[in-house]
Formats: structure tokens, C-alpha cells, sequence
């Protein structure tokens, strides 16, 4: 009866019932005080801010959260930093909780313990925006969260704090596979999460364990490795990251293997090393960039971006690479790879773009001219 009472006097619209409101904000009966801020914040008498302003820190979280509805509802703007924190937590707002800066770090920590997962993801994810390396040791801890959102956010986040203290418990958290929730996709996304942050520490430590991480089935996982390994820069990646382009097995689907591929081609040619060059070019000359079957204009903007970085390694090495290898290159099949805008991939219409290894052919032509031209001379 209490509940039903307190809801249709907020329909009514009568500030004869906001103190009789304000009263059942106190209510032993959580409906009831929900329903009282619910109504409060519809007839919109100012006599309710204080009130609704004390709730912003209630226990109780759905409390909290009516309470900053209504507070919006009376165009209520928080004096100060403290009660702007506080009615950014009860609100979720992660830019407002960014936007106070430093002077939130303490109080977001804090709130990093609160009941409610969806409260400890925004806030894990302010956290990292804000980039005060005070939040790393409760972002470590946040990485055991029992939420799924809470784990992946934490992990984010300390990829942007970029404190080493973090190396180690994201390698744990790439390697979570071995948990319980090994096989649910929750757990995937905390390991490509890790991996990401891992590439942004460039910290060799991490290196053994996203190689590991290159054969794995999921192929968004395989790409963030493959680009962390990149970031890092260790040519101990060179050959393990080779493999995984050869791999056909990992992933059963053609195109999300063929796709896979050239993420991972991309992070190799990222690496130094005339090796490096060697290697893309005998992957060229097999055929492993010439998909068998139609592809999007997503996969032919990392076909264009294999080639743009292949030709900076070449650039960049050329001279040291065998004249062998340079001649290879020139003569490489000219592969004309056609492709659709994502809507006629989706209709089966007609053919709308080419792009070729022209690209490539040209730089090498002209590392082996240079050469020419120096051994004249």
C-alpha cells in the first residue's frame, strides 16, 4: 500500500506531498523509498534537493541512482567538486568523473569498491582517462573483479596508466583461460583487453606470453597480440609471428582466418629487420595474401596497410636485403584483388575495386637501380 501511495502522489503532482515524501525517503521499505524519489523529482519542489542530495551516497545503489535522476529533474548543478564527484558516481557518468581531473583519484578509488559492478566499470574506466598512477594498485586488484565488464575496464585501463607495476598481472590476465570461465566469451575479451594494454607498456616481459597467445582460436585475440607484439618490437616475434600466418588450422572460418592473416602480417612488418623483409616476401610470392572468395572493403583496408608497411620496410632495409630477395619481389605475381563495398559484399553485387603489388615492385626496382648505379660508379 506505502509503495502504491508514494508513486501516485508524484502522478498528482501536489507540493502538499512533498514533505510526506521526504518522510518516506526514510522508509524501511527500499520500494517505497524509491518510489518517493521517483515522485519527488516529478512534482519538482526545490524542498526536496537536500534531501535527494543526502542519497547520492546511500548504500543502495538503485537509490542512488533515482535520486540523481530526480536531482536532474529539478536542474540541480552540484556546488562543488565533492557533490559533483558524487553525482557523477550515482549518474555513471564516466566524462563527468574525467572531467574533475585528479581531485576525483581518491574518491574513484574509493568507489571501486561499491556494490554495483556497472558503478566499478565506469569508474575503472575513468580512471584510466584521467592517468593518475595512484589508481594501479586498485586497477591490479580490480583485475579479480567477480564482474566480467569490471575485469575487462580495469585491464584497459591500466594498458593507459602505462606503470610497469601492471606487466605481471596482465600476463595473468591473458593467460585466464585456465579459470573457470575459460570458455566464455567474458573471459575472451579480458584477454584481448590484457593483450591491447600489454602492447601499450612495451615491456619485454610480456612477450613469451602473447606468443603464446598468437595459435588461439579466437581471432580477435590473435590480431591484439600480434599488435602488441609489434608496439613491443622484440624480434624474438619475428618467427613465432610467421608461423601464425602460416597457420590454417586455428581458425576453421576462411575469411576470418584470411583476416587474421593480414592483421598478423601487419604486426610482422611493423618489426625490424631485413628477416622481417625476407619473410613477407616469400609469404607474397605463396599466395598467403590472395584470398579465394570475395572479400569487404574492411580486408582490403589491411591489404593496403600490408603493403604500405612492407614497402617502409623495404625502404628502410632494402640494402641490407639479398638482390636475390629484391628481384623476388619484382617479380611477383601481379594478384588483382577485387573487392565490394561492405553493402554489395552483402547484396553479391558486381566488383567495385582493384588493388595490385605495384607498390611493392616499384621500391624494389629501385633499391636494386641504386645498386646498380653505385657498382657503376
Amino acid at each position: 500500500m506505502r509503495r502504491n501511495v508514494a508513486k501516485a502522489l508524484g502522478g498528482i503532482h501536489d507540493t502538499q506531498a512533498v514533505d510526506p515524501l521526504i518522510i518516506a525517503l526514510e522508509d524501511p521499505d527500499i520500494k517505497v523509498r524509491i518510489n518517493a524519489v521517483e515522485a519527488l523529482g516529478e512534482i519538482r519542489d526545490t524542498r526536496a534537493i537536500q534531501p535527494l542530495i543526502i542519497l547520492l551516497k546511500d548504500s543502495n545503489w538503485s537509490l542512488q541512482k533515482q535520486a540523481a535522476v530526480a536531482l536532474g529533474k529539478l536542474q540541480w548543478q552540484p556546488p562543488n567538486t565533492s557533490l559533483r564527484i558524487d553525482y557523477a558516481i550515482a549518474k555513471r557518468d564516466s566524462a563527468a568523473m574525467v572531467n574533475e581531473g585528479t581531485v576525483a583519484v581518491v574518491p574513484l578509488i574509493s568507489a571501486l569498491e561499491h556494490s554495483e559492478s556497472l558503478v566499478r566499470s565506469v569508474v575503472a574506466s575513468a580512471l584510466g582517462s584521467i592517468g593518475d598512477r595512484r589508481a594501479v594498485a586498485p586497477l591490479m586488484i580490480a583485475l579479480d573483479d567477480k564482474s566480467q565488464i569490471v575485469r575487462e575496464n580495469a585491464a584497459e585501463a591500466l594498458g593507459k596508466l602505462g606503470d610497469a607495476r601492471a606487466v605481471e598481472p596482465l600476463i595473468l590476465a591473458l593467460q585466464d583461460s585456465e579459470k573457470d570461465l575459460s570458455k566464455s566469451t567474458a573471459n575472451k575479451d579480458l584477454r584481448k583487453n590484457a593483450a591491447e594494454a600489454l602492447g601499450k607498456l612495451g615491456d619485454p616481459r610480456a612477450v613469451e606470453p602473447l606468443i603464446h597467445a598468437l595459435p588461439d582460436s579466437d581471432q580477435a585475440l590473435r590480431k591484439r597480440a600480434a599488435e602488441a607484439l609489434a608496439k613491443i618490437g622484440d624480434i624474438r616475434a619475428a618467427e613465432p609471428l610467421i608461423s601464425a600466418i602460416k597457420d590454417t588450422t586455428a581458425i576453421k572460418d576462411a575469411y576470418e582466418a584470411f583476416e587474421s592473416r593480414l592483421s598478423i602480417a601487419i604486426a610482422l612488418a611493423h618489426l625490424k629487420g631485413s628477416n622481417v623483409a625476407a619473410s613477407l616476401a616469400d609469404l607474397y610470392e605463396s599466395g598467403a595474401f590472395v584470398p579465394d572468395h570475395r572479400i569487404s572493403t574492411g580486408v582490403a583496408s589491411k591489404l593496403r596497410e600490408l603493403k604500405r608497411v612492407f614497402r617502409y620496410t623495404l625502404g628502410e632495409y632494402g640494402s641490407e636485403i639479398n638482390p636475390q630477395i629484391l628481384l623476388q619481389i619484382t617479380l611477383l605475381k601481379d594478384y588483382n584483388v577485387k573487392i565490394f563495398s561492405e553493402y554489395e559484399f552483402e547484396s553479391n553485387s558486381t566488383w567495385k575495386e582493384e588493388i595490385s603489388l605495384g607498390g611493392l615492385r616499384r621500391v624494389a626496382q629501385e633499391e636494386l637501380s641504386r645498386r646498380r648505379t653505385a657498382s657503376a660508379e
